[in-house]
């Protein structure tokens, strides 16, 4: 047998990866350098994410802080025993509260799917989906071990899978976990709760849940109301803002009426989840006795160990909650949140923003959950009723301290009287996944686009002292800068003037070139095979994201949402395409979203 070097081992291991050749000496000695880890590399230079996670102090729950390692994690392992502590609810409660809300059954062609062994197709399809360079488990085997090794490990691997399928056993090392700590952007780090849990699992039972989550998100598309637009395939966030930014410029029209807007804040929503009303909506809806004991054999025991400043806490005993980094948590989460969704939805006592056969009373993006109520002095309390039997039941918490509420059309009476009523703030802005808003759509543009354009300049400014090449500052401006404002476009395609591009390409070259006059006349925004460096044109990206919102119209596919946006056109928004219009036809430029696609 041919005898191994370090190269040969590395292009085994990562055989899809692209490499990256160039000279390194003048004897032109090719080297080849694994590009995922040059931007993994550089994406720690840039923003020291090692840094920011170490703990450095906490405070117990009786005020006083610590910084030993061992107090800190005493600190850390009570909390987490607390939070992850059984709650003991009724299962005839459960039961009764599932009866009454009658979920749909699904299908005997769906539970048979879900019923099947897994097949040889199946296991080979997720280990490839599974990603490289991600840190392991308990157990320490990556997933380029198993991609590695799949001629030799496949056959035991579907045995076991297909045991626990057939006889609810999984392996011990399945039901453990190392627990890393995200801080929470804005929030005390002193304090624990203001950390994520995410759950660093073992790579097979990470293959293994990616196998049932790919048949479970086969149903869910169908079962779950397009109002949900979290971690289902062909929706998109941006939908859950294009909702929003329609509903305030239906209302600037309509100001005759009143309406709220409730953003919900759930407290620790994945950790909160209790298993059995989980498992009993599973057996509720008909879902196949096999898929029903995988997921019973995964939420029987678990339990966990947090990492800290390179040592692990005591293990902890985990009794709820769904864990933040496994490929069936956010499915699971979905489809027991879509019972409380449905329930709103059909309750005639809770009045949404009705136009003609379509209410949109919620949009929700898994857990950021948003609320639209007419007449919220008088429905507000009774949506508020709901959330709270459901949560007794499912595990879901509001946090009335970070739940807002923005109004349109309320005096400063009722709008203080409907903040009294509900023990909520009524805010004149509000942050809602990473936009800001207020009640006038006119504020998008100061609030969002400016405080970014601002923002980057700062972050330019504070990385120009880098050692980096010319190919590096660009590769910064893609990797970071980039990804910032194509979500802006993508999710707020409000009209921007051409004033705004040239400012934010002066802001980039100015960083580019150090504040120095060009070395070289190129034009960077060109394509690499064009002899250009890629950097973004944001202009194009801008007319693109727009077209993809313009696309919608042309295709006329979603019509509940068409239905909302185009509440008072007089003719189809496709029509406005190759008609010029008169002055009867100006209303259409009048709507702020309108205003940008035409």
């Amino acid at each position: 047998m041919k005898e191994l070097n370090l190269t040969d081992i590395w292009r085994r291991l990562h055989p899809e990866k692209r490499q990256f050749t160039f000279y390194s000496n003048p004897h032109q000695t090719w080297t080849r350098i694994d590009m995922a880890w040059m931007r993994r590399w550089l994406s720690y230079k840039l923003k020291k994410k090692k840094e920011k996670r170490l703990i450095y102090q906490l405070i117990d729950s009786k005020g006083d802080t610590y910084q030993e390692i061992e107090q800190k994690k005493e600190i850390i392992h009570k909390y987490f025993e607390d939070l992850y502590k059984r709650e003991d609810v009724s299962e005839d409660r459960i039961k009764n509260y599932l009866d009454e809300v009658k979920d749909k059954a699904i299908g005997e062609e769906m539970a048979e799917l879900l019923n099947k062994d897994i097949t040889e197709s199946e296991l080979k399809s997720a280990i490839e989906s599974q990603k490289n360079n991600k840190t392991p488990g308990p157990d320490r085997l990556p997933a380029e071990f198993y991609k590695t090794l799949q001629e030799s490990l496949n056959i035991p691997l579907l045995e076991v899978m297909n045991e626990v399928m057939s006889n609810k056993k999984i392996p011990k090392t399945w039901s453990e976990a190392y627990i890393t700590l995200i801080p929470k952007e804005g929030a005390d780090p002193l304090q624990i709760k203001n950390y994520r849990p995410i759950s660093l699992l073992n790579a097979d039972y990470k293959i293994f849940a990616s196998i049932l989550a790919e048949r479970l998100k086969r149903y869910l598309n169908n079962f779950i109301h397009p109002d949900q637009n979290g971690f289902l395939p062909k929706r998109q966030i941006k939908d859950n803002m294009r909702v929003i930014l329609d509903t305030l410029e239906y209302y600037e029209v309509h100001p005759e009426k009143q309406m709220a807007l409730i953003f919900l804040d759930a407290q620790k929503a994945f950790d909160n989840v209790t298993w059995r009303f989980m498992l009993l909506l599973l057996e509720q809806m008909g879902f196949a006795r096999k898929f029903i004991q995988a997921i019973e054999a995964i939420y029987y025991k678990q339990t966990a160990k947090v990492m800290l400043e390179g040592e692990l806490t005591d293990s902890i005993n985990i009794r709820k909650g769904t864990r933040e980094g496994c490929p069936l948590s956010p499915l699971l989460f979905v489809l027991t949140l879509e019972v409380l969704n449905r329930n709103i939805r059909e309750d005639q006592n809770i009045k949404g923003m009705k136009i003609k056969k379509e209410e949109f009373k919620l949009q929700a993006f898994v857990d950021d959950l948003v609320f639209i109520l007419e007449d919220p002095l008088e429905t507000a309390l009774k949506l508020l009723e709901k959330i709270e039997t459901y949560g007794e039941m499912a595990g879901l918490k509001i946090n009335k301290d970070k739940t807002k509420i923005l109004t349109k059309n309320m005096l400063l009476r009722q709008r203080e009287e409907l903040a009294d009523l509900l023990k909520i703030q009524v805010m004149n802005k509000v942050k809602y996944l990473g936009i800001y808003l207020t009640s006038r759509c006119t504020t998008l543009k100061e609030n969002n686009y400016i405080k970014l354009k601002q923002q980057i300049a700062l972050d330019l400014k504070k990385w120009e002292n880098l050692q980096l090449s010319l190919i590096g500052r660009i590769s910064t401006i893609k990797m970071n800068i980039l990804p910032r404002i194509l979500y802006f476009f993508q999710t707020i395609p409000i009209r921007l003037g051409k004033d705004y591009f040239e400012d934010l390409n002066k802001i980039v070259l100015k960083y580019i070139w150090q504040s120095k006059k060009a070395r070289i006349k190129l034009k960077l925004q060109d394509a690499r095979i064009r002899g250009g460096f890629g950097l973004p044109n944001w202009e194009v990206y801008y007319q693109a994201a727009n077209l993809m919102w313009a696309k919608e119209w042309i295709t006329l596919r979603k019509t509940r949402l068409l239905t909302l946006e185009g509440h008072d056109l007089l003719l189809g928004w496709h029509a406005f395409l190759w008609y010029k219009g008169t002055k009867s036809q100006s209303y259409l430029r009048r709507h702020y979203i309108w205003e940008s696609l035409w």
